[in-house]
């Protein structure tokens, strides 16, 4: 940083300051090597996940904000979302419920649904995921 007299200033650590001769010494850093962190053993690494989540036969529902698994045959009730989400900044909401924002992801996933219907695993025409 230039001085107002042309000459250079450094900020220092008071331990470094040679009262004596009223300034600090110029010190090359060396950078540090840091050594990587070890790898674990392929037996100390947990078990991929093989296999589905879900019971056989059963299939997600595809209505936003549900996303549940259920047995195609017998659907059960569901709560979910007529429009998309928005994320916009840090707020979280459902376009069909502006008034009922989150601020963190937990709590946007609590919004309750606005429609009530029963689960499905067929999209409406016309609509999609995303909206």
């Amino acid at each position: 940083v230039p001085a107002a007299s042309g000459q250079d200033v450094y900020v220092v650590d008071r331990e470094d300051v040679d009262a004596s001769k009223g300034y600090a010494p110029l010190v090359e850093e060396k950078p540090k090597k840091v050594a990587p962190p070890p790898v674990p053993a392929a037996s100390a690494l947990p078990p991929a996940n093989t296999g589905p989540s879900h019971p056989p036969g059963h299939v997600r529902c595809v209505r936003l904000g549900c996303q549940r698994f259920f047995d195609p045959s017998n659907p059960p009730p569901c709560t979910y979302h007529t429009k998309p989400p928005v994320f916009h900044e840090t707020a979280k909401w459902w376009s069909c419920c502006p008034h009922k924002k989150a601020y963190d992801w937990d709590s946007f996933q609590g919004v309750p649904g606005c429609q009530s219907g029963v689960c499905t695993d067929k999209r409406e025409e016309g609509t999609s995921k995303a909206g």
